[in-house]
């Protein structure tokens, strides 16, 4: 209703800048030189922000559309002016054209500016046609989102995940993970936070290369070499195994020497060494966090060691895409280090990562 608050956001989430918002979630502005001002994005069924509230609820924008995105109102109370508009895509005003990642749509034709990536699942409808002229009941998140190398990468995927929602995730004709299975997945096991993860993954509107059969990768340097890196197989060993091995005290004494050695945290487990992934940011993606090897592509890459065994793959997944991938989307430093270079540089990526390793594993050792 005209003149009321339109109620909760969609989704909320940290404050972040405004070249990285989502719709329902928070960002802050860049002219707020003495204060800090906090602003929500409000969306329709078909992800549309229609309102922008401040932190107390008072409407500072509002904008409604015609049938294809162009702007039929856009009114302001803020001299903040966001981009995120039709679909939460982003408009830019010089050429009046709106981002999907995969490709731009022009809403005055009605028309995108490329061949539809998906074609030949719709080949009664034209490559260039928006939602096979829908666009009232249907919307396209952008044509590509995070894209499968193959079955065995899927599954490789699928076990980070909860045994019960393995069956309901699915791939499209093109490999592309289906939005709507991972949300449904997310319904019946709200409890995982690698479910959560995945879902504001294949949601951003960045694309993602996901692969863990190749044995070779590709990557960018800093002066725009193209490289190459090959996977290993990773190092395995015991230390308390290799300690007990060589003991050679009293008998009666092994078990005061084993007791020893837990105290001293050599636990009886198996440590693994080695690259076990690498998550590849494009060049365009590299001006707040800097270094690392760069994806060569327009395209997020993230590749697991082929060579790890099937339980250290799960452990990888949970380490590239809910440690460095996720925390990147989010604003966050993304880097071993941080901007130190050091290894207690960045310790809420250390944990985020220890956290999604631990959690890929329970679920791995579901049956």
């Amino acid at each position: 209703m005209p003149g009321t608050s339109p109620g909760p956001p969609v989704q909320w989430d940290k404050a972040e800048d405004p070249d990285n918002a989502q719709p329902g979630y928070g960002y802050v502005p860049a002219d707020t030189a003495h204060h800090e001002e906090i602003f929500f994005y409000h969306s329709d069924h078909l992800g549309s922000t229609s309102y922008i509230t401040d932190a107390k609820a008072n409407i500072t924008q509002f904008d409604a559309y015609l049938l294809y995105g162009e702007l039929l109102v856009d009114e302001h109370s803020s001299t903040e002016e966001m981009p995120y508009k039709f679909n939460g895509k982003e408009f830019d005003s010089e050429t009046g054209l709106y981002y999907y990642g995969a490709r731009y749509m022009n809403p005055v034709t009605s028309l995108w500016y490329g061949v539809d990536p998906l074609a030949e699942k719709y080949p009664s409808v034209g490559g260039y046609v928006y939602c096979i002229g829908n666009p009232v009941k249907l919307m396209d998140s952008d044509g590509a989102k995070v894209h499968v190398a193959n079955a065995a990468s899927f599954s490789v995927l699928l076990s980070s995940l909860p045994a019960g929602v393995r069956s309901v995730i699915v791939l499209d004709k093109n490999l592309y993970l289906d939005l709507s299975s991972v949300e449904e997945a997310c319904r019946r096991y709200p409890t995982s936070k690698n479910l959560d993860i995945l879902k504001r993954i294949v949601s951003d509107r960045r694309t993602v290369d996901f692969d863990a059969t190749s044995k070779t990768y590709m990557y960018m340097d800093s002066s725009g070499k193209i490289e190459s890196k090959d996977f290993k197989e990773p190092k395995r060993s015991n230390a308390y195994q290799d300690f007990m091995s060589k003991y050679s005290g009293p008998e009666e004494q092994r078990q005061l020497y084993s007791l020893t050695l837990l105290k001293q945290g050599i636990k009886d487990e198996i440590e693994v060494s080695g690259n076990l992934g690498a998550t590849l940011r494009p060049a365009d993606e590299q001006k707040a966090f800097p270094g690392g090897e760069i994806s060569p592509s327009k395209n997020f890459k993230v590749f697991i060691n082929p060579f790890a065994t099937p339980e250290e793959q799960a452990k990888a997944v949970g380490h590239e895409f809910g440690g460095h991938l996720y925390m990147y989307l989010i604003g966050k430093d993304p880097r071993h280090g941080g901007s130190t270079g050091t290894q207690d540089g960045n310790i809420e990526l250390e944990n985020q990562i220890k956290e999604r390793e631990h959690e890929s594993i329970r679920n791995f050792k579901e049956k």
